[in-house]
């Protein structure tokens, strides 16, 4: 087989745990902005210096947000296009199956009999190949 495999489901739970993640970061830079007590550190330098890396912090994590959005609608997009794929293929094989469901069979199903039996997949699963 060549190429690669998704699977859907677990292309979800990633873009879920990557929305948590984004929201946690969120969250952090609020609680850091709601906090503001840095004033009373005391010193002027300290008091200075803590400020800067609170406000250098509040950038990266702004950033690390923006970037992890980013990624997360990418996921979103691919994700519809792989169902879109997916439900496209399988609307194009179940309209290759014969129309009638042999009996005997439950909930139907394909006994190898009828128009696919010259096709590629028969002669594949019979060990024929082409």
């Amino acid at each position: 087989m060549t190429g690669y495999r998704v699977n859907i489901a677990e292309l979800g739970r990633l873009i879920n745990t990557l929305e948590d993640g984004a929201q946690q970061v969120r969250e952090a830079n609020k609680n850091l902005a709601a906090h503001g007590q840095l004033g009373m550190l005391g010193h002027e330098t300290l008091t200075g210096s803590a400020h800067e890396f609170e406000e250098t912090w509040r950038y990266g994590l702004g950033k690390l947000d923006e970037a992890a959005e980013g990624v997360i609608e990418r996921l979103h997009s691919a994700k519809r296009n792989y169902q879109e794929l997916d439900e496209a293929h399988a609307e194009m094989y179940d309209a290759t199956l014969p129309d009638s469901q042999p009996t005997g069979f439950p909930g139907g199903g394909w006994t190898g009999e009828g128009p696919h039996e010259g096709g590629e997949i028969f002669k594949a699963l019979e060990g024929r190949g082409s």
